[in-house]
């Protein structure tokens, strides 16, 4: 196996599996088909300031702290006043169990978890996780607690969403990697500054990274010809487009394709909005999630200038639409998504202010659906000798298990290539 690796996308996958490979030895090429790193996580300015068009930050777990810190890259952390996170039940509130409601899932909980130890016993495999719900909590903890969490990262519906992918994975005992020292890091004006500074940072280390990159399909071909490993950091709808024209060539691409061929993509919508002046002080904080009981169009709203306390002139908003419960979001007219967030804001903050601008980012197959077919279609799913998915289609879904996947991968093509040279001597 060479000891060149290439690398088609530039964004957090491709980045950190760039710096990780670096430090096995590999000598690693990045290819981008933009002009900037970063992937759908970008930087945009506006009449009334930055914006972003995907995640604004990343958990500051250990692992994540040491790899920023390795590199050297300067973030800062999240406000105290981000730690209110709150969920609409008629009004937004920090906890939207009623006092009986919360005494009878405590109760449930005890029974569940702490003396019958179902949690341990149970078959995850093929359950969705409505289904887990039933046995493990109660009706409102489910409606107005699991239901809009889960709503808030997968984007996916608790009657497809597999508990196996996401439940089970929740009782593994974790190792201290995963301790949280900073609730949320960011660059100083984006979580794309951060981006930015593992790209310098890795071009100094060595790595060749190529934006404006027009000819991956011919990259993947001739890497595959010369036996060098190419890594697939892309979106699982370009993996797919990519894949697609060379499945012929051996069983072990065949499969690639008819894995990605399956995978569900959602639709995701943000939409920033810029206000002259923050809501009542009393719903101050991260941001809200919405139920789907509450009848509200968006998923959920950050709270962009709280979360990390950077100086603004305006309070913006990013209003997240689509999952799998709106398809047909990606229709919506600007005018539509305007309606649809002053409409939220008169019932969760009681305000009619204007919104000053609008910056909309459509995405019409954003996230993968991690349903029951999906957890079978990973289970059958073995990654090709020379071509290697990376995203967040293979359950990996948030930036800080990106960075495991991205250092067992390097570990992975290291084995590999030290067995291959043991084989040859």
């Amino acid at each position: 196996m060479s000891k060149k690796v290439n690398i088609i996308g530039a964004g957090f996958s491709g980045l950190t599996a760039a710096y990780y490979l670096q430090q096995q030895g590999f000598d690693v090429h990045v290819y981008e088909k933009a002009e900037t790193v970063g992937g759908l996580i970008q930087k945009k300015q506006s009449d009334y300031g930055f914006y972003e068009t995907a995640a604004n930050g990343i958990m500051g777990q250990a692992h994540i702290i040491k790899f920023l810190d390795d590199l050297g890259v300067k973030y800062r952390p999240s406000s105290d006043k981000a730690k209110k996170r709150f969920i609409l039940r008629e009004r937004l509130t920090r906890w939207p169990l009623k006092f009986v409601e919360t005494l009878k899932l405590i109760f449930k909980v005890i029974i569940n978890f702490l003396i019958l130890k179902k949690h341990k016993k149970i078959n995850y495999s093929g359950l969705s996780v409505a289904k887990w719900a039933e046995q493990f909590l109660t009706i409102e903890a489910k409606k107005y607690l699991l239901e809009p969490g889960l709503k808030g990262i997968y984007a996916g519906s608790i009657d497809e969403l597999s508990s196996q992918l996401i439940i089970q994975p929740l009782f593994k005992k974790k190792s201290s990697n995963y301790k949280s020292i900073i609730p949320l890091v960011s660059g100083h004006n984006s979580f794309h500054d951060i981006l930015d500074q593992i790209k310098e940072r890795l071009i100094s280390l060595g790595v060749q990274i190529n934006l404006q990159t027009a000819n991956a399909e011919q990259i993947v071909e001739q890497s595959l010809a010369e036996k060098t490993p190419v890594i697939l950091a892309t979106s699982a709808k370009d993996a797919l487009s990519l894949v697609e024209k060379l499945r012929e060539q051996d069983q072990g691409l065949k499969n690639v394709f008819n894995f990605l061929k399956q995978i569900e993509l959602v639709p995701i919508v943000s939409v920033t909005a810029f206000f002259k002046d923050l809501p009542s002080d009393q719903y101050i904080g991260f941001g809200g999630l919405f139920p789907q009981a509450e009848g509200l169009k968006p998923l959920g709203v950050l709270m962009n200038n709280v979360i990390f306390n950077r100086p603004h002139s305006y309070h913006s908003e990013t209003w997240i639409f689509g999952g799998a419960f709106d398809s047909a979001v990606i229709q919506m007219t600007d005018a539509q998504f305007k309606e649809a967030i002053q409409a939220a804001r008169r019932k969760i903050f009681q305000s009619d202010a204007e919104i000053l601008d609008m910056k909309i980012t459509r995405w019409d197959k954003a996230l993968p659906h991690f349903t029951l077919k999906h957890e079978n279609n990973l289970a059958q799913f073995k990654q090709h000798p020379l071509l290697k998915l990376h995203g967040n289609y293979l359950n990996v879904i948030g930036v800080s298990k990106i960075i495991v996947e991205s250092q067992k991968l390097a570990h992975d093509l290291k084995e590999v290539s030290i067995q291959e040279i043991l084989k040859n001597q």
